[in-house]
C-alpha cells in the first residue's frame, strides 16, 4: 500500500521504483558510495525482484530525473545483522520488521529533506503492510537527525562501512494509531503519546505540543545531508 500524499514541496515526487529507472537508482548508488564500500548493486537488483515495491524512488516532477531513493525489506529479525547485505535467506514477506538497507540522494539534491521524506514514505508504507519496526545503520554524523525522527539509537555496532563504526538506530512503530490529523487532514498514522493527547502524524510530520496546542513539523529541519545510510 502506498501512502496517498506522495508529493513533496519541492516538486519531487516519492513513489515505487519502475523498471525502466533501475539503472538510475544504481547509478545514484554508485555515485555515493563511501570510499572503500564494496558496492551494493547486486543486493540492491535482489531486492528490486524480491519486493519492488519497497524500492523507492525521489523524482523530480519537472523533469523526470530520479534524484534519490530507498530501499528496503522484510524480516522476522529484530536487529541489523550484517549478514543482510549478503544473505537474503532473511527476507520474509510476511516479517513485522522493516529492515531500511539504502538511503541516497544526489549532491546537488541534498540539503532539501528529501532524504527524510523517502524514509518517513516507506515506514508509513511498510505500516500499513502490518510492520511494527524499522531498523538500520546510521553513519555516525547522523544520528541526531534519525533521533528527530524518533528513531532510537542502540549505539554503535560491530559493522564498520568506510572507516567508521554505525550506529544501529529503530523505530517502533507499535504505539502507532490510525486517525485523522488536524494540520494536514488526512487519515493518517500516528504516533500517540503516553498523555493520551498529544500525537504526531507520520504522513505530514506535524506534532501537538501539550503546553502550547501549537504544531510543528519534524521534517522542516534542513541538515546537510551526507551518505548515512547505504
Amino acid at each position: 500500500m502506498i501512502a496517498d500524499n506522495s508529493q513533496t514541496k519541492e516538486g519531487i515526487e516519492i513513489r515505487c521504483i519502475k523498471l525502466q529507472e533501475l539503472n538510475s537508482v544504481l547509478d545514484i548508488e554508485e555515485c555515493c558510495s563511501l570510499p572503500k564500500v564494496p558496492s551494493d548493486r547486486e543486493r540492491i537488483l535482489k531486492t528490486v525482484t524480491l519486493v519492488p515495491e519497497m524500492t523507492l524512488v525521489a523524482v523530480e516532477t519537472a523533469t523526470g530525473r530520479v534524484v534519490g531513493f530507498v530501499q528496503g525489506f522484510p524480516t522476522y529479525e529484530r536487529t541489523f545483522r550484517k549478514a543482510f547485505y549478503k544473505d537474503s535467506a532473511f527476507y520474509n514477506p510476511n516479517g513485522d520488521t522493516l529492515v531500511i538497507m539504502a538511503v541516497n540522494v544526489i549532491p546537488n539534491y541534498r540539503g532539501a529533506g528529501i532524504e527524510k521524506q523517502l524514509v518517513y514514505t516507506l515506514c508509513i508504507n511498510e505500516f500499513q503492510n502490518g510492520r511494527k519496526r524499522a531498523v538500520l545503520l546510521c553513519h555516525p554524523m547522523k544520528v541526531h537527525m534519525f533521533e528527530k525522527l524518533r528513531f532510537n539509537d542502540l549505539g554503535k555496532t560491530d559493522i564498520r562501512r568506510g572507516g567508521k563504526m554505525w550506529h544501529e538506530m529503530r523505530l517502533s512503530m507499535e504505539k502507532w494509531g490510525v486517525m485523522k490529523c488536524d494540520a494536514c487532514g488526512n487519515t493518517s498514522p500516528m504516533t500517540l503519546y503516553d498523555n493520551g493527547y498529544d500525537y504526531c502524524c507520520e504522513l505530514c510530520g506535524n506534532r501537538t505540543d501539550n503546553e502550547t496546542g501549537k504544531l510543528h513539523s519534524v521534517l522542516d529541519d534542513s541538515e546537510d545531508d551526507i551518505i548515512f545510510c547505504e
